[in-house]
C-alpha cells in the first residue's frame, strides 16, 4: 500500500520550525503503507481503518470532545469529536504542539464538518501553542475495496481543504491519503 502527503499552506511554517512534527506525520505514514491486505468488501472500510491506525497511535488520546461546553447528553456529538490527539512538549523550542488526527472514511457530505473539526481543535489550542490536524483519507484505488461509492476521496479533500474551505482554515493540516 502506498501513501501521499498532502498539506496546506498554513503547514509551511510548522515544518520550517519543528521537524519532530515532520518525523511524526512520516512515521504515522510509514505505518498507513503497512496496512496491505487489510480490506475488502465484507469490512467497514472506515471501522477497521480507524481501529488499525490506533493500535500504532496506542498513547494518543481517543474519541476527544474539542468543544467542551457542547451538550453531548442531549445532542449527538460526532461533529465535535476527534478520533485521535496528543500533546507534544517540544525540546528544541520548548513549546507545545497539538496533534489531532481524523480518520476521514465517510460519505463526501462529512467533507466539511471534518476539516472542521480539525481547525475548531486547532483554533481551541492556539493560546497553548501550534497546533496541526491530520486527515487520513482512501485514494480512488482503495475506496473500491472497501468503500462505497458516496465516500469522499484524498481528491475530494484536498480540493476542499486547498480550494472550498481554504479561506475558513487557518490550521495547518495534513492529508495521508492511503492506497
Amino acid at each position: 500500500m502506498q501513501t501521499n502527503v498532502i498539506t496546506n499552506e498554513h503547514f509551511r511554517k510548522v515544518f520550517e520550525k519543528e521537524a519532530t512534527v515532520v518525523k511524526i506525520i512520516d512515521s504515522i505514514a510509514q505505518e498507513l503503507r503497512g496496512l496491505d491486505n487489510s480490506f475488502d468488501k465484507t469490512s467497514n472500510g472506515s471501522s477497521v481503518l480507524k481501529a488499525l491506525t490506533g493500535l500504532f497511535l496506542a498513547d494518543w488520546n481517543r474519541d476527544l470532545l474539542i468543544q467542551q461546553d457542547f451538550p453531548s447528553r442531549r445532542l449527538p456529538s460526532s461533529h465535535v469529536q476527534v478520533d485521535f490527539q496528543t500533546e507534544l512538549q517540544l525540546n528544541t523550542s520548548g513549546s507545545k504542539v497539538q496533534l489531532t488526527l481524523e480518520v476521514f472514511g465517510d460519505n463526501r457530505q462529512a467533507l466539511a464538518s471534518n476539516l472542521l473539526k480539525l481547525e475548531l481543535a486547532g483554533r481551541n489550542f492556539h493560546k497553548f501553542g501550534d497546533s496541526v490536524g491530520i486527515g487520513v483519507c482512501v485514494d480512488k484505488r482503495l475506496k473500491k475495496v472497501a468503500w462505497d461509492g458516496s465516500t469522499a476521496t484524498s481528491d475530494e479533500y484536498e480540493f476542499g481543504l486547498m480550494h472550498t474551505y481554504s479561506r475558513f482554515i487557518e490550521t495547518p493540516i495534513v492529508l495521508i491519503a492511503v492506497g
